[in-house]
């Protein structure tokens, strides 16, 4: 694991003024759904995309955080997930950070910024995960933890959409467990988020 405290390199005078990020990516699953399921289904019958080669992601979570279930295996499958396009993962210890007032909040956020393109969270207090949303100007990913995350009900329907796709006899019985859909759904999702920035 490699951890870094950007906010002990940084001082007011050297952030720069980093706008927002244009639609949080919780709002990208509502308004680009079957786009992305379509990006999805493209990922999953052609050769590997490095769309994020030479970019750097970071997850912000700690291992077994208290009251987000699953978060082990969410951090894996974002960091596949996000390794599969390309881009190197970085985990940090949102312990190690400086969030603990909104200026310190706010230039972490704009060092994360310049040194990430994108960032996920999981355990992050919210105030803390605002500011990173509002100050960064890259998509911050949360919440992915939670099994009923609306990124399932895409994965679901990719999985529906390639059944379709497949002769009767070919479709196998039962329908195989969504992980692998789910995989392809967060790379269409962290592609997309991304490269619109």
């Amino acid at each position: 694991m490699t951890f870094f405290n950007p906010s002990s390199q940084t001082t007011a005078k050297s952030v720069r003024n980093v706008a927002a990020c244009p639609v949080p990516p919780e709002a990208v699953l509502h308004q680009d759904g079957p786009a992305l399921v379509a990006a999805a289904l493209a990922l999953m019958h052609a050769a590997p995309a490095q769309t994020l080669r030479g970019r750097h992601v970071a997850v912000l979570a700690e291992s077994g955080v208290a009251g987000v279930d699953g978060v082990d295996s969410w951090i894996e499958a974002f960091s596949n997930a996000a390794c599969a396009l390309g881009a190197v993962v970085v985990h940090i210890q949102p312990g190690s950070l400086l969030l603990a007032t909104p200026r310190a909040q706010r230039q972490t956020a704009h060092a994360l910024g310049r040194l990430y393109a994108a960032l996920a969270c999981a355990g992050l207090e919210p105030a803390a995960q605002g500011a990173l949303q509002r100050w960064s100007g890259v998509p911050v990913f949360g919440s992915l933890a939670a099994a009923a995350h609306p990124s399932w009900a895409l994965a679901a329907e990719l999985a529906a959409r390639e059944r379709a796709l497949l002769p009767a006899a070919l479709r196998p019985q039962p329908a195989p467990p969504l992980h692998e859909h789910h995989r392809y759904i967060m790379q269409a999702w962290l592609a997309h988020c991304v490269m619109s920035v």
